[in-house]
């Protein structure tokens, strides 16, 4: 989702994925590849956001959405 960072170029633009939670799960780490380049920036983010799901037998709010940073590592 819209942030500052720019999905492909400063992440990986992974599209709609499929985050699958297991019977008494209630944790998922998500893994977005950063996309590295010799470009000094600021702090950057974009959101990362879930829906339409269930946990065993409880559903998620319609949209539950985490904010990443990605701080310049040039």
């Amino acid at each position: 989702s819209p942030g500052t960072a720019v999905a492909g170029e400063d992440y990986a633009d992974l599209g709609r994925q499929e985050a699958t939670f297991a019977p008494g799960q209630d944790t998922l780490t998500i893994y977005v590849p950063l996309v590295s380049d010799s470009v000094p920036e600021p702090r950057e983010s974009f959101r990362v956001s879930l829906s339409a799901g269930r946990v065993g037998d409880t559903s998620l709010a319609p949209t539950a959405q985490a904010e990443v940073f990605i701080d310049d590592d040039d």
